[in-house]
């Protein structure tokens, strides 16, 4: 299959893919345990990202090649063991992802999240609003609960004051807006062809 690796794809292309991959994964996951076939569809898109990834790594900082490189090989090693795992119903219940903690104090119990599910799956999933459902509290939990366990940097402050010398303090915000694209139309047009080509699943 011929990828067009002499095109740039953008990072935010790359990053985007990597994210449907990773739900498109959990969701073979959950629904398909012991279909070697499905799986092995599934595997065969993550070995083409994976693919596409390689050949486009002077458009990803290192650090993020490494989280996706890793991720990806994480995604075909649980498919190769899905696919050998029976679909009977366990003896043993599964472990919960997260659970609720009564301090004893007023408001809401904490909620207690497995540090290493949680590094895991920020990096699979790529945001709080999608794991909400999976450990069963709200995305602005999940978020406290990385920042907490060093999983995830702070990001910069909304806005900074400036206070002038005649005591007057300005606030000016920051936009957390990437710059705009300058790929033109028919360039983007062969960008989109190229994953299209490569999963011809996603969107779908």
């Amino acid at each position: 299959m011929q990828l067009a690796p002499n095109i740039p794809i953008p990072l935010d292309t790359i990053r985007y893919a990597y994210a449907e991959l990773g739900h498109l994964v959990n969701s073979d996951l959950c629904t398909q345990l012991g279909d070697a076939a499905c799986l092995g569809e599934c595997k065969r898109e993550c070995l083409n990202l994976l693919q596409l990834v390689q050949q486009h790594t002077r458009n990803i900082p290192p650090e993020e090649y490494w989280i996706i490189e890793e991720g990806i090989q994480l995604m075909v090693l649980s498919l190769d063991n899905a696919s050998q795992t029976s679909n009977d119903v366990p003896d043993m219940p599964p472990v919960a992802a997260s659970q609720r903690v009564y301090t004893g104090q007023p408001g809401h119990p904490c909620v207690d999240i497995d540090p290493d599910l949680l590094r895991m799956a920020v990096n699979l999933e790529g945001g709080p609003t999608s794991l909400a459902a999976v450990f069963n509290c709200a995305p602005m939990t999940i978020q406290h609960r990385a920042l907490e366990l060093r999983i995830v940097e702070p990001g910069p402050p909304v806005y900074v004051e400036y206070e002038h010398a005649n005591g007057t303090i300005t606030r000016i915000y920051r936009s957390s807006t990437r710059a705009v694209s300058d790929i033109d139309d028919p360039e983007l047009d062969q960008i989109i062809a190229s994953i299209l080509e490569a999963f011809p699943l996603f969107g779908h």
